[in-house]
């Protein structure tokens, strides 16, 4: 049998085949949710709190992470918080899970020790068809995987740190850098400006010497 904190998959007698090879059962199996008197103690009461606990607070801290670029300066606040529950609360609760196995879904589950008994009655033999101990199943393999991922997620937040808005390159613009050759021919022109009466000045004084030279003669 195949089940979990919620659900179990269910395995019912189809069709009972005896020959003189022996006895063949015929059996499906159908997925439905625990009843009530399977007999949960509060350790598997515990592990279905761990369920719903941990993937509200996963998928809360996902949808703050994915909307960083709109809430930067909220989720700034909040990224060291975030990123030691992802570390410690979601794995510790994920974990925890795997509670199941110390709880009575394992150790003495009454659905699993009624589906025996009826076997039992119909083949009308002692055989044992399900052990009291439960096994590793894929569901267990997915648990230790999303453990795995919700460490190395809160890891990597405090690693990386808060991500930057692309706004903030756009804000700090570099300064503008001053061109020598620039600044040596803006000064160019006011140097011949300020000459340029001096060679005026001469020009008069040769003029006038010249008309007197030519008033002597």
């Amino acid at each position: 049998m195949h089940f979990g904190p919620w659900y179990q998959l269910q395995t019912e007698v189809q069709e009972i085949g005896i020959s003189e090879d022996g006895i063949t059962v015929y059996t499906w199996d159908n997925c439905v949710e625990w009843i009530d008197d399977s007999g949960r103690d509060t350790t598997w009461q515990f592990v279905r709190a761990a369920t719903v606990i941990t993937p509200i607070f996963g998928v809360v801290f996902t949808c703050f992470i994915c909307c960083t670029p709109c809430l930067d300066e909220v989720v700034a606040k909040m990224w060291k918080g975030m990123a030691m529950c992802f570390l410690i609360v979601v794995t510790l609760f994920q974990g925890l899970t795997f509670l199941i196995f110390r709880s009575n879904a394992c150790d003495a589950n009454r659905v699993v020790g009624n589906v025996g008994n009826d076997l039992r009655n119909l083949t009308n033999s002692s055989f044992v068809f399900y052990d009291d101990e439960c096994e590793w199943d894929e569901g267990s393999s997915s648990n230790v995987v999303a453990v795995v991922c919700y460490f190395l997620t809160g890891l990597i937040m405090l690693a990386m740190g808060v991500p930057k808005s692309s706004d903030d390159g756009e804000d700090e613009a570099p300064p503008a850098k001053e061109d020598p050759a620039a600044e040596e021919g803006g000064d160019k022109p006011e140097e011949q400006a300020e000459e340029a009466p001096v060679e005026d000045a001469d020009k008069e004084e040769g003029d006038n010497a010249a008309e007197e030279g030519v008033e002597e003669s």
